[in-house]
């Protein structure tokens, strides 16, 4: 089908009104709705970017007397400016990897990722962080979405160890001491020394985190997730260790993964699966793609129970999930899409696909239907 005559077959009004909030976007069609997913993910792009507010606020004073039929079309003249680019770079944020956001939930203040540092210091990470701090050993920048750690000449304190949480609603990007780089996920808790000082670098995952280990053969990298361990001398991988399974998935490199009595080798591609229940240690081939998408700033599910899909969406986004009818947490979906900045965004995705399946939002709850 030629792109030009989607183009031609838009309803530009209909959608400028579903853009400004003044129209349903449940009416839209599948064209008319990507488009209106992009625009609205430039728009919020756009409002992250750094802005002069002296300027700001002296072009608000010079305009704040003029009509409102101007500001309104001043506003709706912005609103097809970003459509109309979202028209032309749909493709290109399809293929741009996200920086991990601090902020992905949409109402509400969420909570706060925090360190909590070996000295007994709290540290609360807002919007406008940045501050440079010491850490048993370690110099410690801290960003609105990130921290990086460096070794400092200061003796080490034996046994430090620092801690951050992550709550839900938030992810957040870290660098050790060691060059090592982990993307910690929503709901989830990450200790480590702030310095390796020991013969083996040793670290603990309560959740979901993906790491990108700094190659050392001399001290190899240990990962403690519950009752599993993996031991790595340079490799990526992603641990969940949110549910009554530990879940190992290798991108790049080796891995040695360990729990109870087992121990398997991971090439990448593969997948080790500990079941907490009955200490079980198996091995499988997967594809890493649904394992570390969220990583990359895409939601990504494959033949899906709704039910998974509801679960993870509501950590991703602090969000409660109910379903007025059992029968629709075993229905499937497949999902690939850019992460929006709307959880909204994504069951209309999954409304369109099944026109059964419809939400409703109640504040900070989501209730899924079922619709004759």
């Amino acid at each position: 089908m030629n792109t030009n005559d989607n183009k031609n077959d838009i309803n530009w009004d209909k959608l400028l009104d579903a853009f400004e909030g003044e129209d349903s976007s449940t009416s839209l069609t599948p064209e008319e709705f990507a488009l209106l997913a992009n625009a609205k993910e430039i728009q919020a792009r756009l409002h992250t970017d750094q802005f002069d507010e002296n300027i700001g606020w002296e072009r608000f004073v010079a305009a704040r007397d003029q009509k409102r039929t101007r500001v309104f079309r001043l506003v709706r003249f912005a609103a097809a400016a970003v459509i109309l680019v979202a028209v032309g770079l749909g493709a290109w944020f399809s293929l741009t990897p996200a920086v991990p956001s601090t902020t992905i939930a949409e109402a509400g203040e969420p909570g706060k990722v925090k360190f909590k540092l070996s000295n007994g210091k709290v540290l609360e990470v807002e919007k406008t962080t940045s501050l440079q701090q010491a850490s048993s050993g370690a110099s410690v920048q801290v960003q609105a979405d990130k921290a990086v750690y460096s070794a400092g000449d200061a003796t080490v304190a034996a046994n430090a160890l620092d801690t951050l949480e992550v709550p839900r609603g938030m992810q957040f990007a870290l660098q050790l001491s060691d060059g090592t780089r982990v993307f910690v996920n929503a709901g989830s808790r990450f200790v480590f020394p702030p310095v390796f000082a020991g013969a083996t670098r040793e670290v603990y995952v309560d959740g979901e985190a993906y790491l990108d280990v700094a190659a050392n053969a001399q001290q190899p990298f240990i990962v403690h997730a519950g009752d599993a361990s993996m031991k790595v001398l340079g490799t990526g991988f992603n641990v969940n260790n949110y549910s009554s399974n530990v879940i190992t998935t290798l991108s790049s490199g080796k891995l040695l993964v360990m729990a109870a009595n087992s121990q398997v080798v991971l090439l990448p591609g593969e997948q080790a699966r500990f079941q907490k229940s009955n200490a079980t240690l198996e091995k499988t081939t997967v594809d890493t793609r649904p394992f570390t998408a969220w990583k990359d700033g895409d939601i990504f599910f494959e033949d899906a129970t709704l039910e998974e899909i509801a679960t993870t969406l509501s950590r991703m986004y602090d969000y409660d999930v109910r379903f007025s009818q059992v029968s629709l947490e075993k229905k499937r979906f497949t999902i690939d899409m850019r992460r929006p900045q709307y959880v909204q965004d994504v069951f209309k995705q999954i409304s369109q696909s099944d026109q059964h399946v419809q939400f409703k939002m109640e504040g900070r709850v989501v209730k899924i239907v079922y619709q004759p």
